[in-house]
């Protein structure tokens, strides 16, 4: 069995120098430290782990283990629910699904505060103790259908960085598509207009006899007076004569 470490899980702090002590991430994954440099995400590579799916709400499983793909250090409080799971720490619950926070630098729980001070009100104890019966039950439950002693936490990518942006890459190709297919038509046809409109004027301006060659050389001498040709002597006609013979 792989251990944090070994050449196929090597620790975060090769790549992370502030990570937690002994994270790891294994190959193909990249370490992503949240809340405080106390959790470690182990992201897929090629994705940002900006939004992922909930995870089961039970902190004792995330342990510094190649096979976890969240580990924490923080194991007191609660993880912010979602739906009928929770969310790492790092991240809020938009949608049902774990949004990444955009400040890293709380600690695990801080933005938690609204909801643990009727815990802190309706009981002394610890914050680990939820603050009804109701909640505490439905917590519970959480934990002990969303994980097993033997579960570990893995990451599920969203729609959004899964197969939302193969859908939404080939709508846009396709967009793109048609619109190169509507450009290649117009400009064939302006190309093609112009061609005819030079053919035209081109035509228009060739002289089309020696005289017309001539007046066009004269006038681009800068002699400006037109040539006239000269008349041509009729031809007579060259029947032979024929001397009588006296």
């Amino acid at each position: 069995m792989a251990e944090c470490g070994d050449d196929g899980a090597p620790f975060c702090t090769d790549s992370v120098p502030f990570a937690p002590a002994s994270s790891c991430c294994k190959q193909g994954r990249t370490c992503l430290v949240l809340a405080a440099n106390t959790t470690v995400i182990c992201c897929p590579d090629g994705a940002d782990c900006s939004q992922i799916g909930n995870i089961p709400c039970d902190l004792s499983r995330q342990l510094f283990d190649p096979s976890s793909d969240i580990q924490t250090s923080w194991h007191e409080g609660h993880l912010p629910e979602c739906g009928d799971a929770c969310c790492p720490w790092g991240y809020h619950c938009e949608l049902n699904t774990c949004a990444l926070n955009d400040d890293q630098n709380e600690l695990p729980g801080d933005d938690q505060s609204s909801s643990t001070s009727t815990s802190s009100t309706s009981s002394p104890t610890t914050s680990t103790t939820r603050p009804s019966s109701a909640t505490s039950s439905t917590a519970t439950t959480n934990t002990t259908s969303q994980a097993s002693p033997t579960a570990v936490p893995s990451i599920t990518l969203t729609p959004a960085q899964g197969q939302g942006d193969a859908s939404s890459s080939s709508t846009l190709s396709t967009g793109e598509t048609a619109g190169i297919a509507v450009g290649a038509v117009l400009g064939t046809a302006i190309v093609a207009l112009l061609l005819y409109v030079i053919y035209r004027v081109r035509r228009a301006t060739i002289p089309q006899s020696e005289d017309d060659q001539a007046q066009a050389l004269a006038v681009a001498g800068g002699n400006h007076q037109p040539i006239l040709s000269e008349p041509k002597a009729p031809e007579l006609a060259s029947d032979p004569i024929y001397e009588l013979a006296g």
